[in-house]
């Protein structure tokens, strides 16, 4: 309350109480008895008048500033409102944003050090969810586009779920804008006050490698979905980079570990991989065994047919290598038609049948050359495997090249073992 109005409040207080004062004393006054008769009772009932007179009008201004001040205060109190809601949004808006850069290390952590395509989709669009904040409410799909540029969708995320592969095809995909999405390289946006529907492109290195197609309800006010929903695509706008580089880094790593050619690991990874299936085996004195694989008469093929139908059968080879080898396998292009296939935790034993039975597979396989032309080869297959005393895996590489040697130049078309008797077989032709 100002000073004006203090002031006017206890003038209204001393006033009436001094008019009152002064009533009492004049009745009880001599001077009443001499003026009763005189008039002199008019002009103090006159004076008396104005001074109620003074009251009211005091009485008039205290009021006006009471409400002047009244006025003032709410307005002061409603600035500090708006104030306090505008700190309040600029609190959540930091808070927002402390959230998001928090998600998105987390996002860079995994896609940096997890390698695994399906552990890091997965991760991925769990962060996506956490960015829009929809709690399993949200429809979240990263898609990926293949060699024509179609988005192909790998990962969908509905009511809290992820999906892959075949899973995809039990559920609905919102498609929305999707292929408009990757065909033009911008972001689709369906204008709604009830959700944001936008789907934004993906690209690494200025290449587009797929879409993240986002669906997700909007709550409170008419402004604050207005402002929710730009909030939230920037965000995702900026997301967008790391969705990317997840799609991205499985397939940059895929690339370096495996041949182009055939899809069988390459022999670098090979070099890389060896070291540990061998320590292992040295450690816990566990059964390790390696076959390489040779395609016999391959300089034959290239000859008769061309280079390309060389190409057909290095893949075709390679194909029945891999379909026909266990899980647990690991099976490599060593270099040129040199094929390699590590097996941990198999016996020399086994490592030779599964060598026998690989051996019939591509002996019987039938291929189709560039010429239009049926093409048959055979291949020849060396075994090695640890035995105790070995220092390092190059002693299980270099038994294995030695067996299929051997297997080579007594025949091709067989299966040799590092250390055991040659068995006699007539080569076949290829």
């Amino acid at each position: 309350m100002s000073k004006r109005v203090i002031t006017i409040s206890i003038f209204l207080c001393v006033l009436p109480a001094l008019t009152l004062g002064l009533v009492i004393a004049y009745f009880l006054s001599d001077a009443y008895q001499s003026t009763r008769y005189q008039g002199g009772l008019s002009s103090f009932l006159a004076a008396v008048a104005a001074l109620l007179g003074i009251y009211a009008l005091a009485l008039v201004i205290s009021i006006s500033a009471v409400r002047k001040d009244s006025r003032r205060l709410l307005g002061e109190a409603q600035e500090h409102a708006n104030l306090n809601k505008e700190l309040m949004s600029q609190r959540r808006e930091l808070q927002t944003e402390v959230d998001f850069l928090s998600t998105m290390r987390e996002a860079l952590i995994t896609v940096t050090q997890d390698l695994d395509a399906e552990t890091v989709l997965q991760k991925v669009l769990e962060l996506t969810g956490d960015i829009v904040r929809a709690k399993g409410r949200e429809e979240i799909g990263i898609f990926k586009c293949d060699e024509d540029g179609k988005p192909v969708p790998l990962a969908y995320r509905k009511e809290g779920a992820t999906l892959f592969g075949r899973e995809l095809e039990k559920v609905y995909i919102d498609k929305h804008n999707v292929a408009e999405c990757a065909e033009y390289k911008r972001l689709f946006r369906l204008a709604d006050e009830d959700q944001l529907d936008i789907a934004l492109p993906l690209t690494a290195d200025r290449e587009i490698v797929g879409v993240l197609k986002v669906v997700v309800p909007l709550e409170g006010h008419r402004e604050e979905k207005h402002a929710l929903a730009e909030l939230l695509e920037q965000n995702l706008q900026n997301f967008a980079n790391t969705v990317a580089l997840a799609i991205k880094t499985p397939d940059l790593y895929t690339r370096t570990i495996t041949d182009g050619l055939t899809g069988l690991y390459s022999k670098r990874h090979f070099l890389s991989q060896i070291p540990t299936y061998f320590e292992m085996a040295r450690r816990h004195n566990e059964p390790l065994s390696m076959l390489m694989v040779d395609i016999d008469h391959f300089k034959q093929v290239n000859d008769t047919h061309g280079h390309q139908t060389g190409d057909i059968v290095l893949k075709a080879v390679a194909g029945v290598l891999k379909k026909a080898s266990r899980l647990s396998d690991s099976v490599y292009r060593y270099g040129g038609e040199e094929m390699g296939i590590l097996m941990p935790e198999s016996s020399v034993r086994e490592a030779e049948m599964t060598a026998e039975r690989l051996r019939k597979k591509v002996e019987s396989k039938k291929m189709t050359g560039s010429d239009k032309e049926e093409v048959r080869v055979t291949i020849s297959i060396g075994v090695a495997t640890f035995m105790p005393g070995m220092t390092g895996f190059q002693q299980i590489v270099e038994h294995a090249d030695k067996a299929l040697y051997e297997a080579k130049r007594t025949g091709r078309n067989k299966v040799c073992v590092f250390g055991a008797p040659i068995p006699q077989q007539v080569e076949t032709s290829a």
